[in-house]
Order: C-alpha cells, then sequence, then structure tokens
C-alpha cells in the first residue's frame, strides 16, 4: 500500500497527517509514505523529522479579489499541478489524502487528472478555502466536526472520526510533569500557548493577568514562543513557568486543569482529547474567520469559553479563569470537551484507508 500526504502551511495540516501517517505504519509494516508539501511552509521540518520522506511544490494562496497577483499565482498553480501528477506518477499512490492548506489544491487536481483515489481529513468547523473547493472530487471525507458537513456540499461520502492526534496526548503521567516543572501535583494548573510561535495579544494580556491569577493559588505553564521568552520570562516565579517552546505536549496537558490557547484545529483536537476545558481565543486573521467558528463550536457544546481578542483584557481574563477554577463549572466543561474528543481518529481514518484503498 502506499498512499501520498498533501497538505501544509501550519501545524493543524501536518500533525493531523504524520498521525494517520504513524498509525498506518503500525498497522501496515511495508506500506510506504510520501508528503507533499509547500517550499515555504514547515512540513518538510515537521514531517521530516517523523522520518518522512517530502517532495516540495511552490504555491502560492489564490487571490481573493480580482488583482495583478492573480496572474503569478495561475502561474504557479499550473507548474505545481505539473509537478504533482510527476510524484503522483513516479509513486503510484493508492490514495492522495488532503489535509488542507494552498498545497492540498495542486495534489488533489494532479490526482484528480490520473484517476487517483482521493481522500480529505478536515478537522476545522469551518472549512478552509482549498478544501471547500476540492472536497466534492473526495471519494471519502473525514470529518473532526459533525457541523462541517453543512459547508462541504454535494459529497460523495463523508465519516465522522474525529481529528487525528499524536498518540499517547491523553495518557501522560500528571505527576511526570508536576515533578518537570516544579509543580505541585495536589494544586490547579493553567496551561497558556498561542501556537508554536506564540501570540503576541495572548502573551500581553497574560502579563497583566499572571498576578492575579498566581496570588489564588493557581499555577501557570506560560508558552510565549521563542522570539517573545525574553520579553516575559521576568514573569516567572515559584507558582509560574515561562518557556519558549513545550517539546513534551502530553505532559503539558496532564499537568492542565484549565487551558487558555488559540483555536486552531489541532490545539482544540488535542484539547478535547484530553478532556481538558478551555478559554479560547481566535486569531482574528485566521482565513475566513474559521479559528471564531472552531471556538463557538466548543462553547456552543459547553466545552469552553471564548474571548474575541478586541475583548481581551487582562482583569478580565484573570476573573475568568480565577472564576472557572473555583466553580463546578469546570469539570461540567471537561466532561463536555471528553465527549467531543475521539482518540480513535486516527484508527477509524486508518481502517477505512485499508478497507477502501489497500490494494495497489
Amino acid at each position: 500500500m502506499k498512499v501520498i500526504f498533501a497538505g501544509g502551511g501550519t501545524g493543524g495540516h501536518i500533525y493531523p497527517a504524520i498521525a494517520v501517517a504513524d498509525e498506518l505504519k503500525m498497522r501496515v509494516p511495508d506500506c510506504e509514505i510520501l508528503f507533499i508539501g509547500g517550499t515555504r511552509g514547515i512540513e518538510r521540518k515537521i514531517a521530516g523529522a517523523s522520518g518522512y520522506t517530502v517532495k516540495t511544490v511552490e504555491i502560492m494562496g489564490m487571490p481573493r479579489r480580482p488583482s495583478p497577483a492573480f496572474l503569478p499565482f495561475t502561474v504557479k498553480l499550473g507548474k505545481s499541478i505539473m509537478q504533482c501528477r510527476g510524484y503522483i506518477r513516479e509513486f503510484k499512490p493508492s490514495v492522495v489524502i488532503s489535509t488542507g492548506g494552498y498545497v492540498s489544491g495542486p495534489a488533489v487536481l494532479a490526482a484528480l487528472s490520473l484517476r487517483t483515489s482521493i481522500a480529505m481529513i478536515e478537522g476545522n468547523a469551518y472549512p478552509g478555502i482549498t478544501n471547500r473547493a476540492i472536497a466534492r472530487f473526495a471519494d471519502v471525507v473525514f470529518l473532526g466536526v459533525e457541523d462541517t458537513i453543512r459547508h462541504l456540499p454535494k459529497l460523495r461520502d463523508a465519516i465522522m472520526t474525529g481529528i487525528p492526534v499524536r498518540k499517547g496526548i491523553d495518557s501522560a503521567d500528571s505527576g511526570e510533569a508536576a515533578k518537570m516543572y516544579g509543580f505541585d501535583p495536589e494544586a490547579p494548573a493553567l496551561l497558556i500557548f498561542g501556537g508554536s510561535q506564540g501570540s503576541r495579544a495572548i502573551n500581553y494580556a497574560v502579563s497583566e493577568a499572571v498576578g492575579d491569577i498566581a496570588a489564588a493559588g493557581i499555577q501557570v505553564l506560560w508558552q510565549t514562543g521563542h522570539k517573545s521568552h525574553e520579553e516575559y520570562r521576568c514573569y516567572e516565579s515559584d507558582s509560574v513557568r515561562v518557556v519558549p517552546y513545550i517539546e513534551r505536549m502530553e505532559l503539558a496537558y496532564a499537568l492542565a486543569d484549565l487551558v487558555i490557547s488559540r483555536a486552531g484545529m489541532m490545539s482544540i483536537a488535542e484539547m478535547t482529547a484530553c478532556g481538558l476545558p478551555g478559554i479560547l481565543i481566535p486569531l482574528p486573521t485566521a482565513a475566513e474567520n474559521h479559528q471564531e467558528r472552531n471556538a463557538q463550536a466548543l462553547a456552543d457544546a459547553g466545552a469552553a469559553e471564548m474571548i474575541r481578542e478586541r475583548d481581551l483584557e487582562g482583569a478580565k481574563l484573570a476573573r475568568r479563569v480565577i472564576g472557572l477554577m473555583n466553580s463546578t463549572s469546570l469539570a461540567v466543561m471537561a466532561d463536555a470537551s471528553k465527549r467531543l474528543g475521539n482518540i480513535r481518529a486516527s484508527s477509524l481514518i486508518v481502517d477505512t484507508l485499508i478497507s477502501r484503498f489497500g490494494v495497489n
């Protein structure tokens, strides 16, 4: 069995693919896997570090309105489709799986022109423009959120699986996590991160709130991102850890009672897989406001609260954190989060891949 994963630009498009690829390799040891990514994205670094071969194509985002940029976009699109055709012809995959991002478009169009089977993984409540455009060509679409199907008309087949997450994300030892950060395993803990690069808006609000939060007896693990770490490391104390990056997220989740984060697909998938309640602060510049839609879906389910960035203030954030930590609502939100999470998403997707595309 041979499988191509196509997608990139953000970790949310890469990590689900790696989770499924790892499950495939475990279940079908002789399965061959190839990643197709963009030249400027992080997919080569992430997928390559996981041991997978990555081929790249040069592609840019489609202009949202008529502009001079449309001509170079068209030229690059044509070239990238031809590149993808070459990769597919050489590799001869059983299926090409789109995980979203600009690069998935030319890969799917190339697969379609070569009559190669196509699958798609869509975890956002509101799909990105590329996946909305190509979903109708997929033989099967794996959904992370039930509401997504309303935005993907004319599907051939759709299966609700949840969003694939890395193995072991929900089963780390909280005692090991507390020891790593020098925390009291019995005291409440708050995890804060704004994506792998951090968030300027979240960091600033947390800097205004962290003193009150710590004074309330709440331990804080705060990921700032590498670029902002020097600016905020002065807030470190006995109960506050300020780190540039968290390598072992499974330990961070095991430590946490509450999460503050953006509302990207991968953050939500891991948070719910671990049954953690959250305060979600959507990135306002995310394509077509999809992060706000993700956050709203969790808020509607009772698993999280949402604060829009324009309403984000340190004092308000501190009040919400302290209020939730001292309320029975936290346990109710945790239960709702756990119901939304699906640690078996990768396994469910691989079941379908093997049954439908397992023979070249």
